[in-house]
């Protein structure tokens, strides 16, 4: 019975032992896979990091392309209101050019028209005067018969007063020719004024198309540049799709080893699971043989406790019998004895 307790409490034992090797092994393991699930986990989140990198980098070239396609667009409208502001001024200029030509022209028309009125007054002022000397002539010529000593007494006063008529005929003609003159003067000295403001106009509408061809050269300059800077940004822009579709591949092939992480990482934690769920079923198990295990002890106790009671009573029952034994044997010798 003793040993029959003693082989149940070594298999027992040998059987926990078991147990606590593979409830060992399964911690390692356990460990291990927490390892690896960390480390998934940190590799999954550089794998995160790096394409929220890319896609930063994607997003800050396409804003610098929007923005250098925005300043392009715009020195390209400036560009053209400056051809439309250099068509109108051209067109200013030669519109100024041809009325200073004209006024020119004017102006010479006008100064010969003007010398040809004076001579023509001038030579019918004589005309008039020879008239009147001819008809004077004559009056004199009637009235010397007549008035021969009226003709000498007023002849002179009569030559005098024609003479000082005439002069101030003469002065009134001339006066008005002057006055005609100097309302010419100052009309030509308005439209010389006008020339000449006309070809200021003209110097600083030169002037200003001479800035404004600078400026044409520089625009179209820029426009040059600008055109350079879209050829560099449509190579840009080819090398950053390049890039873009590089890491729309890396980041399909991110997604999938993220994919597969997550699936590796729930099978690791559907296996961290299992091995929890197994490890508390071991530990109950455990317990249980641990339990078992005391029941056992106490039971074999229990079962010592009865051997040695047991072979107390034994061992009285044979001092009763050997008691018994001898008052047996001392009664048969007394019997014997007698009969003798």
């Amino acid at each position: 019975m003793h040993k029959r307790l003693q082989t149940l409490s070594d298999a027992n034992t040998r059987e926990k032992l078991l147990l606590m090797e593979d409830a060992t092994k399964l911690k390692k393991l356990a460990e291990i896979v927490i390892q690896d699930i960390s480390h998934k986990e940190a590799e999954l989140l550089e794998v995160q990091q790096e394409l929220q990198r890319a896609m930063n980098s994607t997003k800050e070239k396409q804003h610098n392309r929007h923005h250098l396609e925005n300043e392009l667009h715009q020195q390209i409208q400036h560009h053209q209101d400056m051809e439309a502001k250099l068509v109108e001024n051209r067109s200013e200029c030669v519109r100024v050019q041809a009325l200073l030509h004209q006024l020119e022209k004017k102006y010479l028309t006008s100064s010969q028209s003007m010398q040809q009125h004076i001579a023509k007054e001038l030579r019918e002022e004589a005309e008039k005067l020879r008239q009147q000397l001819k008809e004077k002539e004559l009056s004199a010529d009637e009235d010397k018969y007549l008035r021969n000593k009226m003709a000498e007494d007023c002849g002179y006063l009569t030559k005098e007063n024609g003479f000082l008529q005439s002069q101030v005929l003469e002065a009134t003609r001339q006066l008005d020719r002057e006055r005609q003159l100097r309302e010419e003067e100052s009309t030509c000295r308005t439209r010389i004024s006008e020339l000449a403001c006309e070809k200021e106009k003209e110097r600083q509408l030169e002037m200003e198309l001479t800035y404004l061809k600078r400026l044409l050269q520089d625009e179209r300059q820029k426009a040059l540049t600008a055109q350079e800077k879209v050829l560099r940004l449509q190579q840009e822009r080819k090398s950053v799709n390049l890039n873009g579709q590089s890491l729309q591949s890396q980041l399909k092939d991110l997604e999938r080893r993220w994919s597969r992480a997550q699936l590796e990482n729930s099978k690791l934690q559907t296996e961290k699971t299992h091995l929890v769920e197994h490890i508390s079923q071991l530990h109950k198990q455990i317990s249980e043989k641990e339990d078992e295990i005391r029941r056992m002890h106490g039971h074999v106790n229990t079962m010592s406790y009865d051997l040695t009671t047991l072979k107390s009573q034994v061992e009285t029952e044979h001092s009763l019998q050997r008691e018994r034994w001898k008052e047996f044997s001392n009664i048969l010798t007394a019997y014997k004895s007698p009969a003798k």
